[in-house]
Formats: structure tokens, sequence, C-alpha cells
């Protein structure tokens, strides 16, 4: 089977809930070599394994290559990525 965008979304997001948020960046990155464009929702599924895993910088720094990208951030990145940084007390500066 060959993946698609929507396999890689789905396994981006089981790897962030087992806490696997290094692996889910790398198959978030690695997409391009297999063709596939990761849309917003890949980018999403990323953003939120990061902030699972305390990972703020790593969930910031995916929200400016989405945008990089030209891949429109919706309300769900920027709600995961606002928790990422309010999770390791970055709100209050």
């Amino acid at each position: 089977l060959q993946p698609n965008v929507m396999s890689c979304t789905a396994t981006i997001s089981r790897l962030g809930k087992e806490g696997r948020w290094a692996n889910a960046m790398r198959l978030l990155h690695d997409m391009p070599r297999s063709s596939l464009q990761a849309d917003i929702i890949a980018y999403s599924a990323a953003i939120n394994a990061c902030e699972k895993a305390a990972q703020w910088m790593s969930a910031l720094q995916l929200l400016v290559d989405a945008e990089e990208l030209s891949v429109q951030p919706n309300v769900e990145t920027f709600r995961a990525t606002i928790s990422a940084c309010g999770n390791a007390g970055l709100s209050e500066e």
C-alpha cells in the first residue's frame, strides 16, 4: 500500500497519543519524500503531539514551518500551539 496524506496524518496522531512526538515530527517532515504535501490537519496532529509531550519549541517551529510552506493554520493549530506554550509556563511572559 502507498501512503497518502490521510494515512500519514492518522499515524502522526497515533504517535502523538503514544507520546512519540519525535517520530510524529519525523513522519511529517518525511512526507515530501513520498511526494506528499502535508496539510494543516497533519501539521495540527504533529503540533498536538508536541503539546502532549511539552515540546513547546517544536510546536512553535511547526507553526512557522506550516506558514512558510503556505499551509494556512486554523483554530486547532493555534489552540494546540498556545496550549503547548502555556503548559511550559510561557503564557505569562
